[in-house]
């Protein structure tokens, strides 16, 4: 028994050594999806771009904590964009997002609807009144039954993203309020990036 206790001890070691690992490697590659989608979405809404040049792009807005993965502006509102890389089956209730029958870590229709707030707080600050930012959330990777509304947060997947931008019938904006929300969206983004 007691020449077999030592070989347990230093296997259990060696399985308590490598979950750590795993577990950063997991977490490396949700960090490496994430980034990917965000590319993905960022391609999409660069083809918008060229197609509707009166549309402006912010990517990478920085925040407190986390920063927007987009923002657009444009003829048929402000666009708040936080993109998740989820595989899989996503189902959206009033109750929230589950992806394959799970609740995410952190809520990221609370992540998206605080990007929305940050970026209407910032424009009133600055005497800017836009009467509604619509924040959207962006699954370009999951399995969604059909783009929906919950909360007020608009979820898609990619491909139908610039439709909903273009056609969006939310509160319009004119070219020159357009072009200074941008110009102001952009200024605080280089003056937080600093």
């Amino acid at each position: 028994m007691t020449g077999t206790q030592p070989q347990d001890r230093r296997a259990k070691r060696q399985r308590v050594a490598r979950k750590p690992a795993a577990a950063a490697e997991r977490m490396l590659e949700r960090v490496a999806l994430g980034c990917r989608a965000e590319r993905s979405v960022a391609g999409a809404l660069e083809r918008l771009l060229r197609a509707r040049p009166y549309f402006h792009l912010l990517h990478s807005v920085p925040l407190d904590r986390g920063d927007i993965d987009h923002i657009v502006v444009g003829p048929t509102g402000v666009f708040v964009i936080e993109t998740k890389g989820y595989r899989g089956l996503v189902r959206v209730t009033d109750a929230g997002l589950t992806v394959n029958g799970l609740c995410p870590d952190r809520d990221p229709l609370r992540q998206t609807r605080r990007g929305a707030a940050y970026v209407r707080s910032r424009l009133r600050r600055n005497g800017l009144v836009i009467p509604w930012v619509q924040a959207v959330l962006c699954l370009p990777y999951a399995e969604l039954e059909r783009p929906q509304c919950v909360g007020g947060i608009l979820v898609t997947r990619r491909e139908h993203l610039g439709y909903f931008i273009r056609h969006w019938h939310g509160r319009p904006l004119r070219d020159a309020d357009a072009s200074r929300v941008f110009a102001l969206l952009q200024h605080c983004a280089e003056a937080s990036a600093a």
